[in-house]
């Protein structure tokens, strides 16, 4: 027998034992295999389309913030710095433009907007550092929420309370805070994946860059904020020995499970105000560092599917509602009975780790697959002319004075349109006056003739 046909024979026999212990463990992974693929899938094209909603609010707000330029006149406040206190909170409110310099941080050499990067890029919290020497605060709230017009939250409405205590009571000189409105900053929120309410907690190290890196009791293995430091695309404008990196967690409200038992009296009521104050006014940093880990983009996406994922599951008379009654009927009646509770949930169950490997592989699969149909709508969209979204190329082209706050050299601007009108104007008067002087001077010089 050639080494071909022994090599076959051990693949029949490997393909048939493979194919023997799927038959037979299929009654216990039936489930975790269905949410699996079927959650890829639904992954695969959420998340490209929360690239292109992203990609959508980037260029709406940049839209936006050129037809606010309109309104500025030269030495008086612009029509952003206008809209910075407003009410309803009068606090510095957070946007994509400026979010990094009102939090006095600074990104990544990569990450600034003059670079050919993903605009992604420009909100990410990974990679920001801040400068030494500066007599800033060292930690900073942010309030996440989205402002509507027509009605109040009760969450908003703990914000304001929580926010007149502190005119009476100030945060310490190391704290500030500040807020974001999603309604109006949908591309920062969305890349950050946080969703409202909730609060970002941002954190100066004490030590500098260099230290940090060259300290050698620090394991890097444990800290992916410190591994994406020392990354090699990370290059800043400033040394090293003159930086200070700033960490990010997000605390999703409201608390519930062990974030409120640990946090609030078991007596009383967690109120929106309660949860607000204890979080911003009573936590230290160790606290905070305890119980929330630092920011992930890959852990935020995946909350932001799973908020998605469990809307299907809980839509009646759906295919996935049906489905997911099936699967707790199934697990609380025959699995757990059998096989323990610890073996269905929990991290290290031995189903949670089934469905998620058949997640990722399923998700690979999905994105090798759409790889041919992107290369097709490129050459497509390139002979035709078109964009991302099937729009003519020249509609995407964004101003080169897109950051010009209206005072500078770029944009138009309300006073401009004024001025222009007046001069204008006056030219007008003056052609009039000339004309009537030059009719009177005619009729005078025939009157004595």
């Amino acid at each position: 027998m050639g080494v071909k046909a022994v090599l076959g024979l051990i693949f029949r026999i490997l393909s048939r034992l493979a194919l023997f212990a799927f038959a037979i463990t299929l009654p216990i992974t039936i489930f975790p295999i269905i949410f699996g693929i079927g959650g890829a899938v639904n992954f695969h094209f959420w998340n490209h389309g929360e690239v292109q909603k992203h990609t959508n609010s980037f260029t709406f707000e940049v839209e936006r913030r050129e037809g606010l330029n309109y309104w500025n006149v030269p030495g008086a406040l612009t029509i952003h710095e206008f809209f910075d206190q407003k009410g309803p909170f009068h606090i510095p409110t957070l946007n994509t433009f400026d979010w990094a310099e009102k939090l006095d941080l600074i990104l990544p050499n990569e990450h600034q907007f003059d670079q050919a990067t993903g605009i992604d890029k420009i909100g990410s919290l990974n990679g920001l550092v801040r400068s030494t020497g500066l007599n800033l605060p060292s930690r900073y709230w942010v309030y996440v929420t989205s402002l509507p017009e027509w009605s109040a939250d009760p969450w908003d409405d703990a914000f304001s309370s929580l926010l007149q205590h502190l005119y009476v009571k100030p945060l310490p000189l190391d704290t500030d805070i500040f807020y974001l409105d999603c309604s109006n900053a949908g591309f920062l929120c969305g890349v950050w994946g946080v969703k409202y309410p909730s609060l970002v907690y941002f954190e100066v190290e004490d030590k500098s860059l260099a230290d940090l890196k060259s300290s050698t009791n620090h394991d890097v293995a444990d800290d992916d904020w410190l591994t994406d430091m020392l990354t090699p695309e990370h290059t800043y404008i400033y040394p090293e020995d003159a930086l200070r990196p700033v960490t990010a967690r997000i605390i999703e409200l409201p608390l519930d499970g062990d974030e409120a038992s640990k946090l609030l009296p078991r007596s009383t009521f967690p109120s929106p105000t309660l949860q607000l104050r204890t979080l911003i006014l009573d936590l230290v940093p160790d606290d905070i560092h305890a119980m929330w880990e630092e920011y992930s983009p890959t852990q935020q996406m995946m909350r932001r599917f799973q908020d998605h994922f469990n809307a299907l599951t809980e839509r009646r008379g759906t295919w996935w509602y049906y489905l997911d009654e099936a699967d707790s009927w199934y697990t609380d009646y025959i699995l757990e009975p059998i096989f323990g509770k610890t073996f269905t949930t929990g991290d290290g169950g031995a189903m949670v780790k089934a469905q998620t490997a058949v997640f990722w592989i399923t998700t690979l699969i999905a994105e090798l697959v759409r790889i041919p149909f992107r290369v097709g709508w490129s050459i497509y969209s390139w002979y035709f002319g078109l964009g991302w979204d099937g729009l003519p190329l020249g509609t995407h082209t964004l101003p080169d004075e897109w950051l010009d706050d209206g005072n500078g050299a770029g944009g138009t601007n309300m006073w401009d349109d004024m001025m222009a009108e007046f001069w204008e104007s006056v030219a007008r008067n003056v052609s009039a006056q000339e004309n009537d002087k030059a009719g009177r001077a005619a009729v005078t010089g025939n009157a004595d003739a």
